[in-house]
């Protein structure tokens, strides 16, 4: 209490001012004191921090919000227009609607200014808070997964889809026939036969052979392979088959004329002067003739 009111009060007394008067005058002042406190109380609880474009008080260093509010993404800062230090988004945040909202938008968005929100680029679509490129044609997007899908499967039975393209194939090794991958591996002496769509013999490559049911290929009886054919043994006029040339020949003290193998030093013995003329016997007579005969005259 001060000292007016004190000496107010004193004079009240003194003049005679009824008791109830006095405690009327008393109870106002201290509804009156106590309004103040009050008053002083919530101006002390009142917000101290500054919003977005407010002016405000920068940090120690400069560089932290200051007396901007915290959590709003906000710093202080000076205006290049005014010099004053106002709140302004922090590097990274613009203004947006009276906030500073981020401009890194996740998945490859971008930030929509209008109503403040992440959106797609245009010719992209959105899935799993993703941006994503639409799915090619004869494809479905799985929302679930978020992933590109073809919208129909093989009909080709064992053949293998290419997720990115959708296009069947046989696996390797493996053909299409008749509506399913049928393997090209074949048993020893067998190749595949694309029109028949199984396996089969191989031709035999040996000229004159003689295939069996089990594909393999042998000479028949009486031949032997001789530079890729089948060559008769059966020999006439006294030869004899030689593997070597694959041919008949007489032995190698002997000559063949006339179909028949002869041996000069003993096929005219016991003949009376006779000898063996290779010439009459090419010629088809007798290859024994005179040692005088006349050149180019032989006899029967």
């Amino acid at each position: 209490m001060d000292g007016q009111k004190f000496d107010d009060i004193t004079r009240a007394l003194a003049t005679g001012t009824s008791r109830r008067k006095m405690l009327k005058g008393l109870t106002a002042g201290a509804l009156a004191a106590a309004f103040g406190l009050r008053r002083a109380a919530n101006m002390e609880a009142a917000p101290t921090c500054r919003a977005l474009g407010e002016a405000c008080k920068p940090g120690p260093t400069g560089t932290e919000e200051g007396t901007c509010c915290s959590g709003q993404n906000l710093f202080c800062q000076k205006v290049a227009e005014t010099g004053a230090d106002r709140c302004e988004c922090e590097t990274g945040f613009v203004r947006c609607n009276g906030q500073c909202v981020s401009i890194s938008c996740p998945g490859g968005g971008e930030l929509d200014t209008t109503d403040c929100t992440c959106k797609c680029p245009s010719g992209t679509e959105p899935c799993g808070g993703n941006c994503l490129q639409p799915c090619p044609a004869g494809q479905t997007r799985n929302t679930s997964i978020c992933a590109c899908e073809c919208d129909t499967s093989c009909s080709v039975t064992g053949a293998i889809q290419d997720p990115s393209t959708c296009a069947c194939s046989c696996p390797s090794g493996t053909v299409e026939c008749n509506g399913a991958c049928v393997s090209t591996t074949c048993p020893t002496g067998q190749t595949f036969n694309s029109q028949a769509c199984q396996c089969q013999c191989s031709p035999c490559t040996v000229i004159g052979a003689v295939q069996a049911s089990d594909c393999t290929c042998s000479c028949p009886s009486g031949t032997v392979e001789c530079n890729g054919a089948c060559v008769s043994t059966t020999c006439s006029g006294g030869q004899t088959f030689d593997t070597a040339t694959c041919s008949c020949s007489c032995a190698s003290t002997e000559v063949f004329c006339n179909g028949q193998c002869y041996d000069p030093a003993t096929t005219c013995a016991g003949l009376h002067n006779k000898i063996f003329n290779i010439e009459c016997c090419n010629a088809g007579s007798n290859p024994c003739q005179n040692p005088g005969q006349p050149s180019g005259r032989c006899k029967a």
